[in-house]
């Protein structure tokens, strides 16, 4: 009997992956939120000709761009040297 069915049929080539256009994992909506976090943040810190209360400039914004800037590196961390699954 033949254990493998698909290394009798086809030798030793490894099996055909499908690729997808669309590569986004469902981790991915942290990284896009803390893009989104970052991108405002610096827009309420560096608003021009309509600035947002001085209060919200001085707390919101950074806080918004910081937690963005570290949500942002630690998903490209995950991204980067996360479990891949086996094939």
């Amino acid at each position: 009997m033949i254990a493998n069915r698909h290394a009798a049929v086809h030798g030793d080539l490894p099996p055909i992956r499908q690729k997808h256009w669309f590569m986004f994992q469902p981790s991915d909506a942290v990284g896009l939120a803390g893009i989104a976090m970052f991108l405002c943040g610096a827009w309420i810190m560096f608003a021009g000709r309509h600035p947002p209360p001085l209060w919200i400039t001085w707390m919101v914004g950074p806080t918004l761009c910081y937690l963005g800037g570290a949500t942002t590196a630690i998903w490209l961390l995950w991204r980067m040297f996360g479990a891949r699954p086996r094939n």
